[in-house]
């Protein structure tokens, strides 16, 4: 989740801040193009307990593991998750 969510949309915005004016002299963040929001992640939040608990799923499947039986329940992965530091 951070990596695609959290680091790539900060780098994008590193390298075009919402301020940002390209040649032209035009906003870079216009038209079709808007400015996205790096989001922040929450367990609460329906879509991204969905995310972790599926792309787990697919990694155990790829490498031949069962899922723990409590892998959607959300405080088993809240207590999996809290362990974890993210760089």
């Amino acid at each position: 989740f951070e990596k695609d969510y959290v680091s790539q949309i900060k780098q994008l915005l590193h390298n075009f801040p919402p301020e940002h004016v390209n040649k032209e002299g035009t906003k870079f963040w216009s038209g079709p193009k808007r400015c996205p929001q790096v989001p922040a992640f929450s367990l609460d939040d329906p879509l991204h307990k969905s995310y972790i608990v599926n792309a787990a799923a697919l990694f155990a499947f790829a490498w031949g593991v069962t899922m723990p039986a409590d892998a959607a329940d959300s405080a088993a992965l809240a207590g999996v998750l809290s362990s974890l530091s993210i760089p």
